[in-house]
């Protein structure tokens, strides 16, 4: 049996010939020698017509200065496992209008903090319900990519760069209202690197995000538990759908 628990919440020169070939992933720790000092993921409960302020706090802990970029994107998934990160406002529960930032370009002097400021401004729109939301991603510009201001006038730049990007969902709940309604798309049991895996299709088909709990429950023929395996959590935006990989032992 697949038990889905629910819990509701109230991303060179002045022509500069030359290549640059950047991979670009997203990061949970550092990148370069900057890393955010505040959470990855902001919820803040609003009302039509509100404002909202804060900060994202970065941090430059290496010996030299580092160039930092902002831009926004919307996000969705969709299952098994792919994720989107793409234009502000496309999707149809995006709040990048809502949100402004600035500056979207600086540098940060080594061992230094950097208060990266940001105001969200809710429409005053009595229709709006449920959850909204976009992600500001955060990344480094190397000294040698033609976008740097520290870039040589007349250098040319070829080489490979890894850059690794912060990616911080700024999340906002209109009201106590919105429809929280999870659906079960699909169960099947698969060999994956063979071991027996159970996969769960999830899907959002609300209007407000909900925080997902997944585990499967052995039972024997007289009905009796025999094992639990549990699975990975999250949250599931409207919209979204996620694939749940939960690993089947064999039992002794």
């Amino acid at each position: 049996m697949t038990s889905v628990q629910l819990r509701r919440s109230h991303r060179l020169p002045l022509l500069r010939p030359g290549l640059i070939v950047g991979l670009l992933l997203l990061a949970s720790g550092v990148f370069a020698q900057v890393s955010v000092n505040s959470p990855l993921s902001i919820e803040i409960e609003v009302l039509p017509g509100s404002r909202h302020t804060g900060t994202i706090v970065l941090e430059n802990v290496g010996s030299e200065s580092e160039e930092v970029r902002l831009y926004q994107t919307d996000y969705r998934s969709v299952r098994p496992g792919s994720f989107y990160y793409e234009d502000p406002g496309s999707q149809p529960r995006s709040n990048a209008s809502w949100i402004s930032v600035a500056p979207l370009r600086f540098s940060i002097p080594p061992g230094a903090r950097y208060l990266v400021p940001y105001t969200i401004d809710v429409p005053a729109d009595e229709t709006l319900s449920g959850t909204y939301w976009s992600v500001l991603m955060i990344e480094p510009v190397p000294p040698t990519s033609p976008e740097s201001v520290q870039a040589a006038p007349d250098q040319v730049a070829v080489g490979v760069v890894t850059l690794l990007r912060y990616a911080v969902r700024i999340v906002t709940h209109v009201g106590e209202a919105g429809v929280v309604q999870p659906h079960v798309d699909a169960v099947t049991v698969e060999l994956r690197d063979g071991v027996p895996t159970l996969l769960v299709g999830l899907s959002n088909t609300g209007t407000r995000m909900v925080r997902l709990a997944v585990w499967t429950e052995l039972y024997d023929a007289a009905g009796r538990m025999v094992a639990r395996r549990e699975g990975s959590g999250g949250t599931l935006f409207p919209g979204s759908s996620l694939e749940y990989r939960i690993p089947l032992e064999t039992r002794p």
